[in-house]
């Protein structure tokens, strides 16, 4: 299985439609997207700023955000299947589909995920992959870095990712590598020669 993060910056541009028709032909792969939360999420920080509610209304109303955006992802892609909660996702790999991750609030409580904006989509991807016991977890940024991480910490000092993501991520062993919003075909080309191999 392979979690893989569309950051909510690529709707800003070209090339998520590229991503979505690579993601969309690789059913047979067991592939899980984790939306971002983008224009939607950003909408929530503007509100809370003007209104003043508490940090857990805001996160809680930033993971609506990602439903937003992953309905959106679902219905520009093919083959995609969104679901809400972590326990839907087999049945949809089952059926050879792409599942489109949708936060579940009441699971995240149980999980006891912070409800602040340390928390964002970065480190609920690398929740989703631990949980699932994911093979490899990949996140698409529009920021220019690519590669495989050993040491996301520099990225979360540049605000690349989100704070949370470390503390999250490391305890899972689980590989991080992030792909440029332009590099779509460069993960399919590397999907295919693990395959291979």
């Amino acid at each position: 299985m392979h979690v893989i993060k569309l950051g909510g910056s690529l709707a800003n541009t070209a090339y998520l439609v590229d991503w979505l028709e690579v993601l969309s032909s690789m059913g047979n792969e067991g592939l899980v997207i984790v939306p971002g939360g983008g224009r939607f999420a950003e909408e929530v920080r503007r509100s809370q700023q003007k209104w003043k509610f508490d940090d857990r209304a805001a996160h809680r109303m930033a993971l609506l955000a990602m439903h937003q955006y992953g309905l959106m992802n679902e219905s520009l892609g093919t083959n995609l299947q969104a679901v809400v909660g972590a326990k839907a996702i087999p049945a949809v790999l089952a059926r050879k589909r792409v599942a489109v991750w949708l936060p579940d609030i009441a699971e995240l409580d149980k999980a006891a995920i912070a409800c602040n904006w340390t928390v964002t989509s970065d480190a609920l991807s690398a929740w989703l992959a631990g949980h699932l016991r994911a093979g490899q977890l990949t996140i698409v940024k529009s920021c220019p870095q690519s590669g495989i991480l050993a040491r996301p910490e520099n990225l979360v000092r540049k605000g690349i990712l989100d704070p949370a993501l470390v503390d999250i991520w490391k305890p899972t062993g689980i590989p991080l590598k992030i792909f440029h919003c332009t590099e779509s075909r460069d993960f399919a080309a590397e999907f295919d020669h693990r395959l291979a191999v």
